[in-house]
């Protein structure tokens, strides 16, 4: 016969048997009742004032209770560390956040947190819960565990044998059962709007459950200096999943947060002559004003206090960072360095595919104004990575873009005698090729795209040429470092940049090869069949729609906010859900191609709350836009919109609903981005056309 674990300890209490003290000297059935509530809480604020209800109790035994102050002290940082430890971890460092400084790089599956419950006592379930809690987290933050498949695994399942103690001891604690895999629907109901299309239906939930996220994380999470709790270097991370509603929407709370993020990182010391002061490899170092200028600059375009920040890393750049090489190139002497500081030890000297992360608020800056102090330095850097990119030096195929180009030699790779693994860094593999392949090309593309020069695309098609002639050739496993080894690997980063270039240029060459390897978005705009972008759109719905509680209460570090699924429930379930892919919504709200991070084309932003409104961009260039647009409210809505491709000339502008006229105009567009005010009728299919 099975008995339940409260049963188990009754048992041995009632029996005298528990090689411990007793849990209570007196009313022992009260104390387990207590801590079977604890365990049953539904949420974790409920679960640290029963504990404290239990701990309060006289009737302790004094080596339970010494336990149980250890629990309690451990639900209360899980549950109250904005308001009572985000002062003592402000400022100390990454791993010293108050959402997680407790405990990361405290546990393992060797090592307990709270080492004193052990499997004797009555609390160990409970200790169980929370353990199991900690050791995933740390595999969903760190690289060296979740990219290491035999350490992964044996934090995953030591974490799910921790998980069935706990739920056999609380059966009715429905953030177990989620865990252990169950799919808890959001208590965030979206009415059903029959007229609406289901694309518009689908984005909508999306989007909705997003700002739901994003607020709960302003008003739940945000500190009064601005932080969110993972830290700055974290935290300023955390707008790259916003952006399908702080880039593409006005939306004053969400706008507010990210403001007080990246203003109060600028008031602290942590920045210092215009660039972090702690040094590390570029990948972290870059991300304090790469993050947070860049972000500022998309909702306060013309703001002149970050446009200044983003020239002072063009001056760190020239007069600090980079140098000519021996091969007469300029490049960056170092993966690590400050404003005042960079560390020239040979394995650390090296320029890297990361590095436009140090000036991504100057190359978004040149973009919009045309910079020449700007377009000088770049285009010289840029003219590095081209030269390496058509060698073939160390082993590297000719046509292939290194990672990394060490310093002063500008061979490709670094110390290391393999091109691939350059060695730069201590641990995870950031800098192995690919790398931020991405980040690189959208350089180049931009590059290219303000000079309207070829050789900038070089790299970009050498890889391209590369991979249509060898993509069908590729085995399971190619010898690293070979031309076939990085073909195999080109379908991670290829279609973004081809497709950018694509619409840009009208090129329609590659279309077989994007259509191969587009998302839904990307294939509608080049086919124009909304099929699979509906069901696209319909798992960004679902992506949001399970497990509420693991956007929020459970997130420990702020990078890893939608990470839950992807990196952990789904390799346990048979049907998994589906991941969250900000970049999609972005570009179906906005127009935009590819990254929204680097070299941006976004055709328009919406002055608007992310609320009972879909927008579904059809056309982009520079004569022409095409929207189908959804208000889901039940009354007019009135609404601005800014334009951002289109050229200066006469365009005709016209608004259907339901197929039928309502509104017909002639307008003249200057140099600047012109605003439109537009008012839409409620629940009708609009189509907004404006033509050059």
């Amino acid at each position: 016969m099975k008995i339940s674990r409260r049963s188990h300890f009754r048992l041995l209490l009632m029996a005298g048997l528990s090689t411990i003290s007793p849990l209570v000297l007196e009313r022992p059935g009260k104390a387990l009742d207590l801590l079977e509530k604890a365990g049953n809480a539904d949420s974790e604020a409920e679960r640290y004032l029963v504990l404290k209800e239990l701990l309060a109790a006289n009737t302790l035994d004094k080596e339970i209770k010494a336990q149980l102050e250890a629990l309690v002290s451990l639900s209360d940082q899980w549950i109250n560390g904005k308001e009572k430890y985000a002062t003592m971890y402000a400022g100390s460092g990454i791993s010293d956040a108050y959402l997680c400084g407790f405990f990361t790089g405290r546990v393992s599956p060797d090592k307990w947190l709270i080492e004193q419950i052990d499997e004797r006592s009555p609390l160990y379930p409970m200790n169980a819960f929370y353990q199991a809690r900690m050791l995933i987290a740390e595999v969903i933050e760190r690289g060296e565990l979740s990219q290491v498949p035999a350490e992964k695994k044996r934090y995953y399942d030591r974490a799910r044998v921790l998980l069935q103690i706990a739920a056999q001891a609380y059966p009715n604690n429905e953030l177990i059962q989620i865990y252990l895999g169950k799919r808890m629907p959001w208590n965030l109901s979206i009415a059903e709007v029959p007229a609406a299309p289901q694309w518009a239906a689908h984005q909508r939930t999306a989007i909705m459950r997003l700002r739901n996220i994003l607020i709960w994380w302003v008003e739940n999470r945000q500190t009064a200096d601005g932080q969110f709790g993972g830290g700055w270097g974290d935290d300023v991370e955390m707008w790259r999943k916003w952006i399908p509603i702080l880039l593409a929407f006005e939306d004053p709370p969400i706008e507010a947060g990210q403001r007080k993020l990246a203003e109060g990182l600028f008031a602290t010391d942590r920045i210092k002559n215009g660039y972090s002061n702690k040094i590390t490899d570029v990948e972290h170092t870059a991300e304090d004003t790469g993050d947070s200028i860049t972000s500022m600059m998309h909702i306060s375009a013309n703001d002149s206090i970050w446009q200044s920040r983003a020239l002072d890393l063009i001056d760190l750049m020239g007069n600090k960072w980079t140098g000519i090489n021996k091969r007469g190139f300029l490049q960056f002497k170092s993966t690590y360095f400050t404003a005042e500081e960079i560390d020239l030890s040979p394995r650390k000297a090296c320029d890297s595919v990361y590095h436009p992360r140090a000036i991504q608020p100057a190359l978004l800056l040149w973009q919009r104004t045309k910079n020449k102090d700007i377009g000088n330095l770049v285009t010289a850097w840029m003219d590095t990575w081209v030269d390496a990119t058509m060698r073939h030096a160390k082993g590297k195929p000719a046509g292939i873009l290194p990672s990394t180009i060490h310093w002063p030699d500008g061979e490709p790779g670094g110390l290391t005698t393999t091109w691939w693994k350059p060695g730069n860094y201590t641990s995870n593999p950031l800098y192995v090729w690919p790398s931020a392949m991405p980040m690189m090309l959208d350089t180049l593309l931009l590059t290219w795209h303000m000079t309207s020069d070829d050789k900038y695309l070089i790299p970009l098609k050498a890889m391209t040429d590369h991979f249509n002639k060898h993509r069908d050739q590729i085995g399971e496993d190619e010898p690293e470092g070979s031309l076939e080894w990085c073909v195999s690997k080109m379908s991670s980063f290829l279609p973004m940049a081809l497709a950018k270039y694509r619409f840009l240029s009208n090129d329609t060459s590659y279309d077989d090869l994007l259509i191969a390897n587009a998302d839904g978005y990307l294939t509608f705009r080049i086919t124009g069949d909304k099929s699979e972008l509906v069901t696209t759109m319909q798992n960004q719905a679902l992506a949001l729609s399970y497990n509420e509680v693991v956007f929020k209460e459970e997130v420990r570090w702020t990078d890893r906010v939608f990470r839950f699924h992807r990196a952990y429930l789904n390799e346990y379930l048979d049907e998994p859900i589906p991941d969250f892919d900000p970049t999609f919504l972005y570009q179906s709200i906005s127009g935009n191609i590819g990254s929204a991070l680097y070299f941006p084309i976004t055709a328009v932003r919406w002055h608007t709350p992310a609320k009972d409104f879909a927008a579904l961009v059809v056309e982009a260039n520079n004569e022409a836009f095409i929207a189908e647009l959804f208000h889901f409210g039940t009354e007019a809505r009135t609404l601005e919109a800014s334009f951002f491709l289109l050229k200066e000339g006469s365009y005709s502008i016209q608004i259907t609903a339901n197929s039928q006229t309502i509104d017909h105009q002639n307008i003249t567009i200057g140099s600047s981005a012109p605003r439109l005010k537009l008012t839409l009728p409620p629940q009708k299919v609009i189509r907004l056309s404006i033509q050059y």
